[in-house]
């Protein structure tokens, strides 16, 4: 898990520079760079990427029915049930315990998410440790050929579990948090219900982030914040934060 975090916090660092290098005036200046704000998972998802094949774990580079690709990770749980892993940026509510994931993509989010159909709310604290596929899986280049949906996309690639890496940003654009967590499926089967953070990766976190931004850092990082791009808010459940630290389940990422 550790790469993971190394991963997130470098791809941060990376994409900051990026946006300080083009925002600042001179002869690098863009003088339309709102369109920054959809590279960040660019730069974290190559970053963790290039770590994971350091450390020889499985992963692919996938496509929404759109054509924008994401990272795969081949992750699998404790119950070694052959699972994937998606990075995403959360909006952290404090007031009514929500997340909301940053995606265009939502209704793809959804679908990917349906493999967790036959997983139980009880269940889902369960899913708590996880080693990473190491042998060579065949990821599809793109599970959704020519803009069509398949009945079960990822069933066909043989994933059991899907979760998520989610990351929150402090109001400097720093990561504050970071968690995985499980999307589980309403009882009807049509859609998440919530996800519930099952591994906190903070500290992991912490560790690698050893320094605040610069002043100049920071100022480049704000620079077009405000336009983000689609959101989609979930419930967010946090059994084991819960159980230890009643009460504070906040950051300051938030909608």
């Amino acid at each position: 898990m550790q790469y993971l975090a190394n991963g997130m916090v470098d791809g941060n660092l990376q994409y900051v520079n990026m946006k300080k290098r083009y925002s600042n005036s001179g002869e690098n200046q863009l003088l339309m760079t709102s369109g920054f704000n959809w590279a960040r998972p660019n730069f974290i998802d190559s970053s963790i990427g290039k770590l994971l094949r350091q450390n020889g774990v499985n992963f692919g580079i996938e496509k929404y029915r759109n054509g924008w690709k994401y990272l795969a990770i081949d992750a699998n749980n404790i119950a070694h049930e052959k699972s994937l892993m998606i990075v995403k940026r959360a909006f952290i509510s404090r007031q009514n315990n929500t997340a909301t994931i940053e995606s265009s993509q939502s209704n793809t989010f959804e679908e990917m998410a349906k493999i967790n159909r036959s997983l139980t709310n009880d269940a889902a604290d369960q899913q708590s440790a996880f080693d990473f596929g190491k042998e060579s899986v065949a990821f599809a280049n793109d599970f959704e050929s020519d803009g069509q949906t398949s009945s079960d996309p990822i069933l066909e690639e043989g994933f059991k579990r899907f979760y998520v890496l989610c990351y929150s940003l402090n109001t400097d654009m720093e990561i504050e948090k970071a968690f995985v967590s499980i999307p589980v499926i309403s009882e009807d089967g049509a859609s998440v219900d919530h996800l519930e953070n099952i591994q906190d990766l903070t500290m992991l976190v912490n560790q690698n982030q050893l320094s605040s931004f610069t002043e100049s850092q920071k100022q480049a990082a704000k620079k077009d914040e405000s336009e983000r791009p689609g959101t989609k808010q979930y419930k967010l459940l946090d059994e084991h934060k819960n159980k230890n630290e009643k009460g504070n389940t906040s950051s300051s990422d938030q909608d």
